[in-house]
């Protein structure tokens, strides 16, 4: 990507989704917030915009690709629902920390694959009833649930901490 993309729609990378040449040209401006971006690849792929940081998504899915790894090397936002297919690997990245936040009033995490966490930390923080689902369990490093009193976060499938819950 070079200097600005705005998107309304479906969006399906098959690659990295950068800066050009690795942010020699950054990008100005990114706008995905009323997308859905499926991030599909059958080896390790990554997302790493040097001058974004967080990238906001509307929905974000980690899609069947013959398995895979997909490393997030930015911080990112996600306003409506983030999903990992079966078989399919997130990774929040080992070089350095990056978080998610999903802060849609209705966000759900699903995970039907393998979530890293590394030593990056997951935000709930919508305003309605947020929900952790899908067929696996998920460990998170940091678990940060920031809501306020008339809503909740949904825990449907076994969720693990190893470091610290907020």
């Amino acid at each position: 990507v070079y200097e600005n993309l705005t998107h309304n729609g479906n969006v399906t990378c098959k690659g990295d989704f950068r800066d050009q040449s690795g942010g020699s040209y950054p990008v100005n401006n990114l706008n995905l917030t009323n997308s859905t971006f499926n991030f599909e690849q059958s080896w390790t792929k990554y997302i790493s915009f040097a001058g974004l940081n967080p990238v906001t998504f509307n929905n974000f899915n980690v899609v069947s690709a013959s398995g895979g790894t997909r490393e997030i090397r930015n911080d990112i936002i996600v306003n409506g629902h983030l999903k990992i297919e079966g078989g399919e690997v997130l990774d929040a990245y080992a070089a350095s920390t990056k978080n998610i936040t999903l802060s849609g009033s209705i966000s759900s995490w699903i995970n039907l694959g393998t979530f890293t966490p590394r030593t990056g930390t997951v935000t709930f923080n919508g305003d309605g009833t947020q929900t952790i689902a899908g067929s696996a369990s998920t460990s998170f490093y940091n678990l940060t649930v920031n809501k306020g009193s008339s809503s909740a976060l949904d825990l449907q499938k076994s969720t693990f901490i190893t470091n610290n819950l907020n």
